[in-house]
């Protein structure tokens, strides 16, 4: 939840949230196995290979966004004046970053992502200004 991609709106209803309080602890566990009820609710429409699998992760493909569709984007960003006036971080360690990624020489992704994130978020929160124009609405 820290780092990942979480979609668990529905589950964040009043009213569901209300009913989960409510119910006994022996529908939501199966032994160590959380998450019972919705197993058992939804087993008609799950195959058993996804019933009972083990949790994983759903991975974004940052890496290749970043030297794709999100390049440009990520370049304008990080490399605007507004970015660098604010003096956090060394220009030509965040190119180096850049460069490296961009060759496929390391996967930069998840600092690049942290270093994006952190630009909009000032640009949101501190600077009362939008994300740029530029900003891509799908992928």
């Amino acid at each position: 939840m820290a780092f990942s991609l979480e979609c668990r709106s529905p589950f964040l209803d009043q009213e569901v949230i209300e009913l989960a309080a409510r119910m006994p602890i022996e529908l939501k566990l199966h032994g160590n196995q959380g998450k019972q009820i919705l197993i058992d609710t939804f087993a008609d429409l799950l195959p058993p290979s996804i019933q009972h699998r083990r949790k994983m992760g759903f991975g974004v493909p940052l890496a290749n966004w970043f030297r794709g569709e999100l390049k440009s984007f990520l370049h304008d960003v990080l490399f605007d004046s507004r970015t660098q006036s604010r003096g956090f971080f060394e220009p030509a360690a965040v190119q180096r970053l850049f460069d490296e990624h961009q060759q496929q020489k390391t996967d930069h992704s998840h600092r690049l992502w942290a270093l994006l994130c952190l630009e909009l978020w000032q640009r949101m929160f501190l600077d009362a200004a939008e994300a740029p124009a530029s900003c891509p609405t799908s992928l």
